[in-house]
C-alpha cells in the first residue's frame, strides 16, 4: 500500500509506524486512520509481528482531529459520525490486537493524540515532550479520548487534565502513569522499548490475544459507553458555537476569550 499520512516499516518483528503530516502537526483526519487501521490488519495477520511502534516527526507526536477537516459544519463526516467512529473503533483495536502497542514520543501530544498514547500497551516519552488535554478550551470535551485516560492515570487526574487544559510534560506525565518511562533523549527510548520488549517478541500472538481479552474483561469499555462517547463528540463537533471558535481559531489564531482584531 502506499501511504500518505504514515511513514511505515517492519524490521524483524517490528512494525514502525511513523505520523506523517508535517504541515497539519500531525493531527488526524480520515485518511489517516484509515492508513492506520490498514497497518493494524497488517499486524494483525502477519505471524512473524508482536510489535507496533507509534511515533511522530518533527516535534510532533499528535495534535488530534485536524481542525480544518471539522471547520464546516455541513461537512459529512462529522454529521454522520464517519471520523468519530473510525477514531474510537482505532482506539479499541489497540486496547485488543495480538499485539504490544508502543507510543514512542519525542514532541507534543495534544487531544485526541492523548488518546492514542493511554491506548498503547506501553508509552515511554523523552522529558521535552508535552502533553495538552485541550479540547474543553473550544468548548469541546474528550468523551471518546476519556474511557482510556481513566484507564491509564485514574478518574481524578483525568478529569484535572480535562477541566484545567494546563499542559503536563514528560517527568509529570510519568508521574501520573500517562507514561510508563522517561527519557532524556530519542535515542534512550530507542533503547528502552527494545530491552523492554526483546522478551514480547518471543511470545505467541495468542498469548497477547488472551492477555489483553482478560483484562479488558477486568476493566472493561462498553458498546455503550463507546457510542454515548462517539455521539457525544460529534454533537459538539457541529454545535454552532464550538465551530466558531475553531474557525476563529483557524483563521485569526484567537481563543475563544479573546477579541478578534478590529471587531
Amino acid at each position: 500500500m502506499e501511504f500518505e499520512t504514515l511513514d511505515v516499516s517492519v524490521i524483524g518483528k517490528c512494525m514502525k509506524i511513523v505520523f506523517n503530516r508535517p504541515s497539519a502537526r500531525n493531527s488526524i483526519n480520515t485518511q489517516l486512520l484509515e492508513e492506520l487501521n490498514w497497518c493494524l490488519d497488517y499486524g494483525e495477520n502477519d505471524p512473524n509481528l508482536r510489535v507496533i511502534i507509534i511515533e511522530g516527526k518533527n516535534g510532533f507526536f499528535c495534535t488530534g482531529v485536524d481542525f480544518l477537516h471539522v471547520g464546516d459544519v455541513h461537512d459529512k463526516e462529522l454529521n454522520d459520525k464517519t471520523l468519530t467512529t473510525k477514531y474510537m473503533t482505532t482506539l479499541k483495536r489497540f486496547s485488543s490486537i495480538p499485539l504490544l502497542v508502543v507510543s514512542n514520543i519525542d514532541g507534543q501530544v495534544m487531544a485526541g493524540g492523548i488518546g492514542i498514547v493511554a491506548a498503547s500497551d506501553l508509552a515511554v516519552a523523552t522529558r521535552r515532550s508535552v502533553f495538552s488535554l485541550s479540547e474543553a478550551l473550544w468548548g469541546l470535551v474528550p468523551s471518546m479520548v476519556m474511557p482510556y485516560l481513566i484507564r491509564k492515570v485514574g478518574y481524578q487526574k483525568a478529569k484535572i487534565m480535562t477541566l484545567s487544559t494546563i499542559p503536563v510534560e514528560g517527568e509529570e506525565a510519568y508521574e501520573i502513569n500517562l507514561l510508563d518511562h522517561v527519557c532524556e533523549d530519542e535515542s534512550l527510548c530507542n533503547k528502552w522499548i527494545q530491552n523492554y520488549t526483546s522478551r514480547t517478541q518471543k511470545l505467541e500472538k495468542s498469548t497477547i490475544a488472551n492477555t489483553k481479552d482478560y483484562l479488558n474483561y477486568l476493566t472493561p469499555i462498553t458498546q455503550e459507553i463507546e457510542q454515548y462517547a462517539i455521539n457525544k463528540t460529534s454533537t459538539l463537533f457541529c454545535d454552532e458555537k464550538v465551530l466558531n471558535n475553531i474557525n476563529n481559531y483557524v483563521k485569526y489564531k484567537v481563543f475563544p476569550w479573546e477579541s478578534i482584531r478590529g471587531e
